[in-house]
């Protein structure tokens, strides 16, 4: 009759059992109370929050982006289409991030235009439309790509979110944390390599933007509290080093229409 019934049903079986928790992604869920006791069985969890690993005591095992053959796999089949080289599939899943969900809506779409060749240039015009549509039925996706990253980006501090925009503007991969230390402790000055051409105004806005973030001084305990509350939704990978950081190209900004900033949250 209730979630605790169930946990108690499971603690009273003495034969196998599999409890699947699905998409356990809010940093604010504590799922102890949902775990059995009873070691007759097995719980499996998915989530994009890293914290979870705690729960695994046999490990857990990290997911990530698909293999070029899978995703070219995946693009194929949902397209229904046999092109006789990969070349322009292979383009297609690398600038999708080989994220399953967003090639299986570049499928459908390539499905009923049938035209593999265009969709690129479609894409890079049209990519906020896009991936904001919903899933075509018959998958398994209930939400749409953008969809996805907002339920995520919602739960986030109000700080970490800005981080995330800032971060949007700047190549995916390869983001140093010496970018945001070396900013601060040199006053976030904007300097002009020739009289004739000082920084734009724009700039103004993104250096009051980055202070009010990371703070007048740095203090890095401060700076990794943003980093780690990003990292727990998976929306930042960090390097082995601590040095640099990774978002999902996705959320990457597109030069031609905000996307990932419009997106996420419905914010500027």
């Amino acid at each position: 009759m209730s979630w605790k019934d169930a946990v108690s049903y499971l603690d009273g079986k003495e034969i196998g059992w599999l409890l699947f928790l699905d998409n356990a992604d809010s940093p604010d869920l504590d799922l102890r109370p949902y775990l059995p006791a009873s070691p007759h069985g097995t719980v499996l969890i998915t989530t994009r929050n890293s914290e979870c690993v705690g729960y695994a005591l046999d490990g857990a095992v990290s997911v990530r982006g698909l293999e070029e053959s899978e995703a070219v796999k995946l693009l194929h089949t949902t397209a229904d289409i046999t092109p006789t080289s990969d070349g322009e599939s292979l383009r297609i899943v690398r600038e999708l991030g080989m994220l399953a969900l967003a090639i299986t809506q570049a499928g459908a779409y390539i499905r009923k235009t049938r035209r593999l060749d265009t969709y690129l240039d479609t894409f890079r015009r049209h990519r906020d439309q896009l991936l904001r549509k919903r899933p075509e039925l018959g998958t398994e996706y209930t939400s749409s790509t953008y969809t996805a990253f907002d339920l995520s980006f919602d739960d986030l501090p109000s700080k970490t979110q800005e981080f995330l925009k800032l971060c949007a503007f700047l190549h995916h991969s390869l983001i140093p944390i010496s970018l945001f230390e070396q900013s601060t402790l040199h006053g976030f000055a904007a300097y002009a390599a020739l009289d004739s051409c000082p920084p734009p105004e724009s700039d103004k806005t993104f250096i009051s933007d980055l202070e009010r973030i990371v703070g007048s001084t740095w203090d890095e305990a401060v700076f990794q509290e943003i980093v780690d509350s990003a990292s727990r939704t998976s929306f930042v990978d960090v390097s082995s080093d601590g040095l640099f950081y990774s978002v999902h190209p996705l959320l990457q900004y597109d030069k031609t229409t905000p996307a990932w900033c419009n997106s996420a949250g419905g914010r500027q």
